[in-house]
């Protein structure tokens, strides 16, 4: 398969110690024409981190609790540790994978950059954006979509919540397939200095999408604070952001990659432990 030439480099988000998942997911891509890079990601769950060397970036509220989720915090890092590689090596765009994903057997990853919007910060090509921006039209019944290759993700996710399709929570944005541009590496860099780690990567990079008319407009839902503290996290991320937003985009005219269930992830994000360990 032919991959564009144009400044496209594709990474994975690994831990060290999983070799068997780097070589599966490894395996997968390179089927479909695509040469990884790895960086190592941040183990959180290791008896050995050192938390203190990060005690900058931590936020003291997880969850109206005095613990956190050592799971998700490496997440937010390994990811950032790809941003940051991205400015240093002069890298236009990066494509960023997790290494428990499956490329769909039609996918390709020819992408022409010329179609992209000429604003992006990122844009998702995994599968959960893809179905809400499929359920969002199932509700509108939109016939101005189509045709639409990239739609915004503010858009279909502030809709959505007003239809009341998530009446507990915001589902996470998953972010094992996505698109960085080197511009939205700089604001997402920003985002992690000035809001700290609160939340896990993909809420970050989700919230951080909405503009403030947009924030203030789910504010007003009744009872928005019952989807898993989401005033909170919209209070704190209006608050605490130097740009006014990010760019974000989904591809829809498919998605590439899906999660692999039947490989279970070695990061637990649903796992506590207590803040303690910044001291």
């Amino acid at each position: 398969m032919k991959i564009a030439k144009n400044n496209i480099q594709f990474f994975m988000v690994n831990l060290k110690k999983d070799v068997e998942r780097r070589n599966k997911t490894t395996h997968r891509l390179s089927d479909v024409g695509i040469s990884l890079q790895v960086l190592p990601g941040f183990d959180c769950l290791d008896s050995n981190f050192d938390f203190s060397v990060y005690q900058s970036l931590y936020c003291d509220f997880w969850g109206d609790k005095d613990q956190f989720k050592p799971g998700a915090f490496g997440c937010y890092l390994s990811h950032a540790r790809y941003w940051r590689f991205m400015l240093s090596a002069g890298v236009e765009f990066a494509f960023i994978i997790e290494d428990d994903v499956v490329p769909k057997l039609d996918a390709s990853f020819d992408f022409d950059v010329n179609s992209f919007p000429s604003d992006f910060d990122f844009i998702t090509f995994n599968e959960a954006p893809y179905r809400w921006f499929k359920k969002l039209g199932e509700l509108e019944k939109n016939e101005s979509q189509a045709g639409k290759k990239y739609y915004s993700l503010s858009d279909v996710l502030v809709n959505l919540i007003k239809y009341g399709c998530f009446e507990k929570k915001v589902p996470a944005l998953g972010t094992y397939g996505y698109l960085v541009s080197r511009r939205g590496a700089v604001k997402l860099l920003d985002i992690l200095e000035k809001q700290k780690i609160c939340m896990g990567v993909d809420y970050a990079m989700l919230f951080n999408s909405l503009s403030e008319s947009e924030i203030e407009q789910l504010k007003g839902i009744k009872n928005i604070g019952k989807l898993d503290k989401l005033d909170f996290f919209l209070n704190h991320v209006s608050r605490l952001r130097r740009f006014q937003r990010l760019n974000a985009y989904i591809c829809t005219s498919n998605y590439l990659v899906s999660v692999d269930y039947n490989f279970p992830t070695s990061l637990n994000h649903n796992h506590f432990i207590s803040n303690d360990v910044f001291l």
